[in-house]
């Protein structure tokens, strides 16, 4: 059961909705100097949301799924490299009005710099709220852990067939039993 609310009739934290984590959501009371921190639940995510322009969005695991900030929306990737997605508003008779696409991606370094924003806003979240289950999956969760099981398991394919660029390819082996199938030639490192 959800509770709804308007913002401005909320003066103080509610609980309502907890009982099996079906869906509800916080506010902080406004305090000056501190941006409005609404957090938001249910069976399929949970958000935090700082001054209606910042959404960090998390999976019931707690890992971060995507933020938007600064003016820019992020998808994290399982090896913890975060991918900007751009959004093209200009209108072309070919296409939509409104257009996503895939922008850049991070390297490690500069995800790692994200990773620590989203931590202070989780320690900021934890703080205002206290301890609530909404923000137990979130705060455990090992961002740095996750990726190396990623990576451990994950061996980029080097060349891919030009149609496929954007296929997402599954290697349960490093090879064939037989050694002698054409994905094992073609894909062979010498």
């Amino acid at each position: 059961m959800s509770t709804k609310h308007r913002p401005e009739d909320i003066d103080c934290p509610i609980s309502e909705g907890l009982a099996g984590f079906q869906g509800g959501f916080l506010e902080s009371p406004r305090a000056p100097r501190q941006p409005l921190l609404r957090l938001e639940w249910d069976p399929q995510k949970t958000r935090l949301i700082r001054d209606r322009l910042e959404v960090l969005t998390f999976d019931p695991a707690g890992r971060l799924f995507s933020f938007s900030a600064q003016g820019s929306v992020w998808r994290r990737g399982l090896d913890g490299r975060l991918l900007e997605i751009m959004h093209d508003s200009s209108p072309r008779a070919d296409m939509p009005a409104c257009n996503f696409h895939e922008g850049r991606v991070t390297s490690l370094e500069e995800s790692e710099k994200w990773h620590h924003w989203v931590d202070k806003v989780l320690a900021e979240a934890r703080q205002r709220f206290g301890p609530h289950p909404a923000l137990e999956a979130p705060t455990r969760f090992d961002w740095k852990a996750d990726a190396e099981a990623f990576l451990s398991i994950f061996r980029p394919v080097g060349i891919l067939p030009p149609d496929q660029y954007r296929a997402l390819v599954l290697q349960l082996t490093w090879g064939c039993a037989y050694n002698q199938c054409t994905f094992c030639d073609f894909f062979k490192k010498d």
